[in-house]
């Protein structure tokens, strides 16, 4: 789609539009590598690799750098291809649709009041080719 043909359509709608992303196993792919290669995981689980990383996201562990990553990922499916909240659920291992709205929450939440969370946001963003629609929020000290 030409975005000079639709005016009125914001820039994140058109970028959606042209982004070859169109699966959630993309997006599952995608995050994953990112935060294999880009995240204390490497360290705490060396041999891990994107598939297994895949593998641990669908499972019900709660280590902290498994639950970032399937809260990121969560947030981009929703956002970018506004796949329902049960289908998120199925894709991640069950999950009910009030999980997934939790971790959408919580992602957005960290990328706001986290410096570290915002930059891998960005870098998620710039990723997956889409617009960063989460400000941080300045702490006053």
């Amino acid at each position: 789609m030409n975005p000079y043909l639709i005016p009125a359509m914001k820039t994140h709608t058109i970028n959606k539009q042209l982004s070859d992303i169109s699966r959630p196993e993309q997006i599952v792919n995608i995050v994953s590598a990112y935060f294999c290669e880009n995240t204390p995981m490497g360290i705490r689980f060396p041999n891990i690799g994107t598939k297994g990383l895949n593998q641990l996201v669908k499972s019900t562990t709660r280590k902290r750098e498994i639950v970032e990553t399937r809260f990121a990922i969560c947030y981009f499916i929703k956002s970018m291809l506004n796949t329902p909240l049960e289908a998120i659920g199925l894709l991640l291992g069950g999950r009910d649709h009030s999980s997934i709205i939790h971790a959408v929450n919580t992602y957005e939440n960290d990328a706001q009041t986290s410096s570290i969370n915002f930059k891998r946001h960005e870098d998620l963003c710039e990723l997956l080719a889409v617009d960063n629609d989460i400000e941080q929020i300045k702490r006053s000290r």
